[in-house]
């Protein structure tokens, strides 16, 4: 995982080599060379965040 600063010392991109992850899944070797990268803006300004309904839940199987 690689994270960068700003200069308030608040994360901006966040990049994430899933390809590990992956692999302690046991998922599929063509899927192992996978990234995310993630990017925050507007810091503290106000959100609005709502659970989703019971049929848009999963579970995420780690593979242990």
């Amino acid at each position: 995982m690689e994270l960068s600063l700003d200069r308030a010392q608040l994360p901006v991109p966040v990049t994430q080599d899933l390809g590990l992850l992956m692999e302690a899944a046991d998922a599929a070797a063509e899927a192992q060379n996978a990234s995310m990268t993630m990017k925050y803006t507007d810091w503290g300004d106000p959100v609005g965040v709502a659970a989703p309904p019971a049929d848009q839940l999963g579970v995420l199987k780690s593979g242990r």
